[in-house]
């Protein structure tokens, strides 16, 4: 990669292929840019391509020119509309990737069914049974397929991280992402247990078009009176950073401090938007939390608020379906959206 003056050269390595010998060039990056901030595929995270010249305008249905151009085979020239020293990461990002178009193509939706979907990574779908299994091996046409060691990958979509703990404790499983937040002083002195960072941040969103929180003063309250350390320290116990920030720092950047646990702050707030002592009482709040351990002991660690005059209700969401809930769902004041639509536990 080059980059200078808001302009960035990437290059490819010769001789790429998808699994089923169609080419992987710039040109296949290009298109599945294109595709990726088009207003008709509806694709998660398109916003991540916003620092890109024009993708923003496009991503909202206006006219613009894309900053992006392929001027041969492998080479792949960015413009971008504002600076953005992290985008070499944003492009290891999965809606970066090259997408097999010729596929998409051909089977339109069920692209990524068995024997449609092509591959350019070192596995391949083999077998995919809803909620029992998916199954991947080896993909022949991959760079460096001649390091790969391992002849199939099956991989379990356990919703209890307890019952999968116990299969992997008795060799059923080679592998787990996450672990049971009770068994973590046990785990933490296995040989195979090993941490590594993870980009990301769990936050709770708060129901902006009803009472309380259609008034600012009670959502800062609510965030002021959350003790992240709590959390982070003897719920979660594995790493975990206080966040007072959205976007955790990276290359480049650095957060703001955000707000830190300040209760009288909070029950100031309160009393200016008229709740608590000589004022209205807050009305029941409803938490939303899918069926993981983690998600559900973080939900009650929020709801022990409820001993300084704030009452919650915690509801547990159905297994699956927990996109569904969140976009349609009017009932909740506050709901969780630290979801993966794939398996709604991530670790």
């Amino acid at each position: 990669m080059y980059q200078d003056s808001g302009r960035i050269r990437l290059r490819w390595r010769a001789g790429l292929a998808f699994s089923d010998g169609e080419p992987i060039d710039a040109g296949t990056v290009l298109a599945s840019w294109r595709r990726a901030i088009d207003p008709a595929t509806g694709a998660d995270y398109a916003e991540l391509f916003d620092p890109i010249a024009g993708a923003q305008a496009i991503r909202g249905g206006g006219a613009a020119e894309f900053g992006v151009a392929a001027p041969d085979p492998r080479t792949l020239r960015v413009r971008l509309a504002r600076p953005c020293p992290w985008f070499l990461q944003l492009c290891a990002f999965q809606t970066f990737a090259a997408l097999p178009l010729h596929a998409i193509r051909a089977h339109g939706e069920r692209w990524t069914r068995p024997g449609n979907l092509v591959s350019s990574g070192a596995f391949v779908l083999a077998a995919w049974a809803p909620r029992e299994r998916i199954e991947l091996t080896p993909n022949p046409r991959w760079r460096a397929h001649a390091q790969v060691r391992l002849s199939r990958i099956t991989m379990l979509p356990y919703q209890d991280a307890d019952t999968a703990y116990r299969l992997f404790r008795a060799g059923g499983l080679h592998w787990m992402p996450s672990i049971p937040l009770p068994k973590w002083e046990e785990v933490r002195w296995l040989p195979e247990y090993y941490v590594t960072p993870f980009l990301t941040t769990y936050f709770y969103r708060f129901n902006c078009t009803r009472p309380p929180f259609d008034d600012k003063r009670v959502r800062k309250a609510f965030s002021l009176a959350l003790d992240r350390g709590v959390i982070a320290g003897q719920v979660l116990r594995a790493g975990q950073i206080p966040a007072t920030w959205f976007t955790p720092a990276m290359p480049g950047y650095d957060p703001p401090p955000g707000l830190s646990t300040d209760r009288a702050a909070a029950r100031r707030l309160l009393a200016e938007a008229g709740y608590g002592p000589g004022g209205r009482a807050l009305p029941r709040i409803e938490v939303l939390f899918n069926t993981s351990e983690a998600h559900k002991q973080i939900a009650e660690a929020v709801a022990r608020l409820k001993a300084r005059g704030i009452a919650y209700e915690l509801r547990k969401l159905p297994a699956y379906g927990t996109w569904q809930l969140f976009f349609h769902d009017p009932n909740g004041a506050k709901v969780e959206l630290d979801f993966d639509p794939a398996e709604p536990a991530p670790g």
